[in-house]
């Protein structure tokens, strides 16, 4: 049994051309192949970060108190049936 070990850079065609030495024998060959995530290196954030979207929705001035939502829903209803 023969082992190797070798580094790659992988690009971004995901191809890595392996060249033996003369010395390995021809035939069948079994190959291992590991990937280790690159140190230092964080995975990219998805989506947008949630303090630039925090408020977003938020109104001018403070929100309603539930008597005045009870009573805009009250009104929607009463101009929909109307």
């Amino acid at each position: 049994m023969i082992t190797l070990r070798m580094t790659a850079d992988v690009k971004d065609d995901r191809r890595v051309v392996l060249t033996l030495p003369v010395e390995v024998p021809t035939g069948k060959a079994e190959l291992v192949v590991t990937i280790e995530s690159p140190q230092g290196r964080q995975p990219q954030p998805w989506g947008v970060p949630a303090a630039e979207i925090r408020g977003i929705a938020a109104g001018k001035g403070s929100p309603p108190d539930d008597d005045t939502v009870k009573q805009w829903i009250h009104e929607h209803r009463t101009e929909k049936y109307v």
